[in-house]
């Protein structure tokens, strides 16, 4: 559990208060020990690339206790015997959430139109392509990025993870607008998760 974290333990993520993993460590504190106990365990976190996060936390080397991370890091992590999970990021927010979006802005949007819709387009292609094929879509990233060091058969194993899914569909992003609403550090609450994104994607089922 978390709770078992002491002064002695660190625990790896991306940036420490304002990353995915240190908000949803917040929204946990927030509420298990109420909104004023929200940076809790804030001060056990250190940071880390996701690839030095799991050098060290399968290295042994004591210089971090627990790493909260991401695919396809959590999955190679898992697989020691030494590793297990204390929380994911479904857990804490009851459902799964955005976690890797694409941005631009206003202006490079009303410049060129085209090429915004085109990227949305072929990235709802892609998408289905992953989804529709997860052995090729695997076969793809290992040969574009062979120096990974992820196999064929990891990069299957985290593309095929149930919690992994490949949507332009926001899904509970308005829970993490909400929570930093309320602990200040987010000065105005979105309307909808709509304001959070251009309208080309305004009609998906988002939340």
């Amino acid at each position: 559990m978390l709770e078992d974290v002491t002064d002695q333990d660190k625990i790896a993520m991306t940036a420490i208060k304002v990353s995915i993993p240190a908000i949803v460590m917040q929204m946990y504190a927030a509420e298990k020990y109420g909104l004023p106990e929200a940076t809790r365990f804030d001060k056990y976190t250190v940071s880390m690339t996701h690839p030095d996060g799991v050098v060290a936390l399968l290295g042994g080397s004591g210089a971090i206790a627990a790493h909260f991370t991401s695919p396809p890091f959590h999955q190679r992590e898992r697989k020691d015997p030494r590793v297990h999970t204390i929380m994911t990021t479904d857990d804490v927010m009851k459902g799964s959430t955005t976690f890797t979006m694409l941005s631009t802005t206003a202006a490079f949007r009303e410049r060129n139109p085209k090429v915004v819709a085109a990227v949305l387009a072929a990235l709802e292609e892609a998408n289905a392509s992953i989804r529709d094929d997860k052995a090729m879509a695997a076969k793809l990233l290992r040969e574009s990025t062979t120096e990974s060091g992820f196999s064929p058969e990891e990069l299957l194993e985290v593309i095929a993870d149930p919690a992994v899914k490949f949507t332009t569909t926001p899904e509970n992003v308005m829970k993490y607008a909400e929570f930093m609403h309320r602990i200040g550090t987010l000065k105005t609450l979105p309307a909808s998760w709509q304001d959070l994104f251009f309208e080309e994607i305004h009609g998906a089922p988002g939340s």
